[in-house]
């Protein structure tokens, strides 16, 4: 997968790290389900808890809205992490 230097899998970010989307890949009819939920381009996430179990959930808020997203959808999420900013942070 390509993407630009300051662009990362939101499957990569650790627990705590604030990051904006860049860019979802994945089906239409799934980019309206998390745009519905508030996940889109643009968008300001934290990583709150990183998944202990083989399929790795990612629970993450979006504003006041906690999500829980699987890795295969995690990886398809480009985010661009703040370079200064940490969970001891707010949005």
């Amino acid at each position: 997968m390509n993407y630009d230097s300051h662009s990362v899998p939101l499957s990569e970010l650790p627990e705590g790290k604030l990051a904006t989307i860049v860019s979802i890949r994945l089906d239409p009819e799934i980019i309206g389900r998390f745009m519905g939920m508030g996940l889109f381009a643009g968008s300001r996430i934290r990583i709150l808890v990183r998944g202990r179990t083989s399929q790795k959930p990612i629970l993450l808020s979006v504003g006041d809205t906690r999500i829980a997203l699987g890795e295969e959808y995690a990886k398809r999420i480009l985010v661009e992490p703040d370079c200064f900013q940490t969970a001891a942070s707010s949005i």
